[in-house]
């Protein structure tokens, strides 16, 4: 009798589910459908399949193109390594000039490149050696 509680009362519940063996394990193969696979396995290789596909195309389309990557993509630098280099030295220039603006306010000789390169090698050989500012002495 399938699906029937076994017992002496019937609101004890059974002591061995009914779709199993006696050990309460499911054998392999016992209940199981005669499919070799199940539909969800199936579902999940073939989405597996499909992503490494799109991959594949992708790296074809990428090894065969006849152009840069860049191109490939449509990236170009707004801006040329020149101006960069121009515009981080314009920046320097501003900060120095700021710097010493307010250096003249409080009476303090101003900052020349060569004093700012000095302190520039001095934070980096305190970095090097392992000692920030902030590290007790």
């Amino acid at each position: 009798m399938r699906g029937e509680v076994v017992g002496a009362d019937a609101g004890e519940g059974a002591a061995v589910g009914a779709h199993r063996g006696a050990e309460g394990v499911d054998y392999v193969g016992v209940g199981h459908g005669n499919e070799p696979y199940p539909w969800r396995v199936l579902y999940v290789l073939g989405t597996l399949l499909v992503v490494a596909f799109m991959i594949g195309v992708l790296v074809v389309v990428g090894h065969y193109y006849p152009g840069s990557s860049a191109s490939l993509v449509d990236w170009y630098p707004t801006r040329s390594p020149e101006v960069e280099a121009q515009n981080e030295i314009d920046d320097i220039r501003q900060m120095m000039e700021a710097q010493n603006e307010m250096r003249r306010r409080r009476g303090v000789p101003e900052m020349t490149e060569e004093d700012l390169h000095r302190g520039v090698a001095e934070d980096e050989r305190v970095r090097l050696r392992g000692r920030g500012p902030f590290d007790a002495s």
